[in-house]
């Protein structure tokens, strides 16, 4: 693991007080879909072309996760690249950011987990 991820991941315990290997794999997919969704909204992606995308992913047989993994991450690159944006900062700032709202982020946490189960 990068030294990034382990401050995520300790960024989890400290939230949820839960280890990532211990967490909901449906959760974590939604949340990460949730940003994804956020980014694309914020580049000026409309929600009808969310709804397509989503039907053409799921007319297709599921890939396998390190693959996909890989994908996300190649391609998140290419976003920040495309915006001339320091990507590896802008997570170690969202991190930084999320040490300091976790009552806030607990509460949100709260309504989302509904949205899985």
């Amino acid at each position: 693991m990068t030294p990034f991820q382990r401050e995520c991941d300790r960024w989890l315990i400290e939230c949820f007080d839960q280890r990532p290997v211990d967490g909901d794999p449906l959760v974590r997919a939604a949340r990460f879909l949730e940003e994804a969704i956020e980014l694309a909204q914020a580049m000026g992606l409309k929600k009808e072309n969310v709804a397509l995308l989503a039907d053409q992913v799921y007319a297709k047989p599921p890939g396998e996760f390190s693959q996909e993994l890989g994908g996300c991450l190649v391609t998140l690159a290419l976003v920040a690249s495309h915006r001339e944006a320091d990507l590896m900062m802008a997570g170690e700032m969202e991190v930084a950011s999320a040490f300091q709202r976790i009552p806030q982020i607990r509460e949100k946490s709260k309504l989302k987990a509904k949205i899985v189960r």
